[in-house]
């Protein structure tokens, strides 16, 4: 990692040498309509929600595992506070619920998923969650859905910066700081967070059947992320963001072990992007690159006399690339047409050599669009060195019943996911002839607005959603040995509700979020298996039934108090075994005060305040009660 920590530091040095000059260039002004449009995808009949810069400020310090846990009802696996974290949509798997930065895949190709309690929230101002997650729009892996993350340029002149520091139990610290200066022409904001702590915490070894401290759990972090926008002229504008990140991270033991071991993991990634988009008349060009590397070391060593009994490492490369046209036919239609070509490598220990895939697409889409009627029709057409992939469609539609009330969507396509190379080339283990994944989904949904007012408003959402997956890979055991194998067909299914409401009396404001998730998704079918009679309908594993979340809020004045209640169903890990139900109750209150341009801002925050004992991955302790205090300064 050492040439991308020294391409890092040129680039800091580059980008704030340019902010710096940008005082010269800051009576030039642009005509409005010139200032850049976000790269989006059509997604016309898609559920997406959306997480902008105010909902994102009281997790400065905090990160993606954090904003999810306690504003949806995700299915989230967590190893520990600062260990690594998964999300799943949908039920579909962490493997099939993509991470998207500005457009670009994250999830790992040896592992298939993305940690996220390694993506910080302090240098994103939009994080949104396409429960749809259109494969045709973001390829491989994309049943459950797709989360992404977005910083998109200001319009205007500014200067923010901000000063946060959070402590907590168990020996908790955090720090994060962020600026962003620029002009309409030149943009740039830097941001970075540092953690550290020992999280040793006591807990309850159901196992043993014992109170327990947990021990060999300190975790140190690091993250810092750059992004630039330039607009040249009228017709052409340059972003460019780069990120990095870095995690020491002592893994202790699980429930009802005295190892006789230390064991140890060092996490790092690089990443960095350049667009750039070309508008004219009616044709926008846009033309982007980013180059994605990702390292992961394990170690394993005696407690006794600190010989180490094994190591490994697993280090990835991504070369991923794009030119896309964009053509306003007229006032309702727009077409789309995209090319893609994408380079991974990876050298693992375990593999017997490096491995190499190379990926070619070609993407065509047309959209229909009135102001009570949206449509599109998308195509994608891959290329793999590996698979025959097939060719992939979704079709989308929504439309207002009511303008501005009652809105009605439906979407339904073809989806695929190929097997990561920890499936196909872990050596004893992988197994080389596995069959992509491949299947269809289709949703049905409506929003309502009952109450729009500026000081009264109720929205509602709900959703119904199904589809398949065939030749689903699954890790199961051949006598000592555990293979990945396609042995089942697995149906996705389910319905979602939201709502959202709030009212403005006075100096109080009062609102609340709820989320209600009901998830049947099972096994249908099995291939060639001994547990057919016991797994066809059986729940997929670690996906509760009932996920429910509720969050209402008080503003008064300066103040603020947030209470989250978030509830699981009980999950299976085994075909006749289960985790428990739960209900973990978290609160927040915070004080802002405001003095010419600074705002300071103080906060304190209990978690689990119910003390409920409870785990997301089987025999991986959460901790109890614990609080947090927090400091912001924020200039502007």
């Amino acid at each position: 990692m050492k040439i991308e920590n020294f391409c890092a530091l040129v680039f800091f040095v580059f980008l704030h040498v340019i902010s710096l000059a940008q005082h010269v260039h800051d009576t030039i002004r642009l005509d409005s309509v010139a200032v850049c449009k976000q790269f989006e995808y059509f997604n016309n009949g898609a559920k997406r929600e959306v997480f902008d810069k105010t909902a994102l400020h009281p997790y400065a310090t905090g990160t993606l595992q954090t904003l999810l846990q306690q504003n949806t009802a995700c299915i989230i696996k967590s190893y520990g506070n600062g260990a690594s974290s998964n999300i799943s949509l949908r039920g579909a798997g962490s493997s099939q619920t993509q991470i998207v930065w500005e457009g670009f895949p994250l999830n790992s190709i040896t592992m298939g998923e993305t940690d996220i309690s390694l993506v910080p929230l302090n240098c994103f101002n939009s994080v949104v969650i396409d429960h749809s997650g259109f494969s045709t729009n973001y390829g491989s892996g994309t049943f459950g859905g797709v989360v992404e993350l977005l910083t998109i340029p200001e319009k205007q002149k500014h200067f923010h910066s901000s000063i946060h520091y959070t402590q907590g139990n168990f020996g908790t610290r955090k720090y994060a700081g962020m600026l962003s200066v620029g002009s309409q022409r030149f943009q740039s904001k830097t941001s970075a967070i540092l953690q550290h702590a020992q999280n040793n915490f006591p807990y309850y070894d159901y196992i043993r059947k014992s109170q327990t401290t947990r021990t060999n759990s300190e975790y140190r972090g690091l993250s810092i992320n750059q992004s630039l926008f330039a607009q040249w002229n009228s017709h052409i504008h340059t972003r460019a963001g780069l990120w990095y990140t870095s995690r020491n991270l002592n893994l202790p033991a699980i429930m009802g072990v005295t190892p006789y071991f230390t064991e140890n993991q060092k996490d790092t990634s690089f990443k960095s992007f350049v667009l750039t988009q070309i508008m004219y008349n009616k044709t926008n060009i846009t033309i982007k690159t980013a180059y994605i590397s990702d390292a992961q070391w394990y170690e394993k060593k005696s407690t006794s006399n600190q010989i180490i009994l094994s190591s490994s490492s697993i280090e990835s490369t991504r070369w991923l690339n794009s030119i896309k046209t964009r053509r306003y036919i007229s006032n309702q239609l727009t077409g789309d047409m995209e090319f893609q070509y994408n380079s991974n490598w990876a050298n693992v220990t375990n593999y017997k050599n490096k491995k190499q895939e190379q990926t070619i697409t070609g993407i065509a889409a047309i959209q229909y669009k009135t102001k009570q009627f949206q449509s599109n029709i998308l195509v994608r057409k891959e290329y793999n060195t590996q698979y025959e992939i097939p060719i992939l469609y979704t079709i989308g539609v929504q439309y207002y019943i009511v303008p501005n009330k009652i809105i009605v969507r439906a979407n339904g396509g073809k989806k695929y996911r190929t097997p990561t190379f920890n499936d196909l080339y872990w050596e004893q283990w992988g197994n080389p002839d596995l069959l992509p994944e491949s299947g269809h989904t289709w949703e049905i949904g409506s929003q309502q607005t009952w109450i729009h007012t500026k000081k009264t408003w109720l929205t509602t959402d709900i959703s119904y959603f199904e589809g398949y997956i065939e030749n689903k890979i699954m890790w199961t055991p051949q006598g000592a040995v555990w293979h990945p194998m396609n042995i089942a067909q697995a149906t996705i299914q389910g319905s979602e509700i939201r709502v959202n409401t709030g009212t403005i009396r006075g100096n109080i404001t009062l609102t609340n979020t709820a989320g209600l998730d009901i998830n049947t998704s099972h096994i249908s079918k099995t291939y060639n298996t001994n547990e057919t009679l016991e797994s066809i309908g059986h729940q997929l594993y670690y996906v509760p039934k009932y996920s429910f979340y509720v969050q209402p809020t008080i503003q008064y004045k300066s103040w603020y108090l947030r209470i989250h209640t978030m509830y699981n169903s009980k999950r299976y890990y085994a075909i006749q075994t289960s985790m428990k139900h739960y209900i973990v109750l978290n609160a927040n209150i915070e004080h802002k005060v405001t003095i010419k341009k600074i705002t300071s801002i103080f906060g304190i925050s209990a978690q689990n305040i119910t003390n409920t004992v409870y785990e997301s991955v089987r025999s991986y302790p959460l901790p109890g009660r614990y609080m947090e205090c927090n400091l912001q300064f924020l200039i502007n």
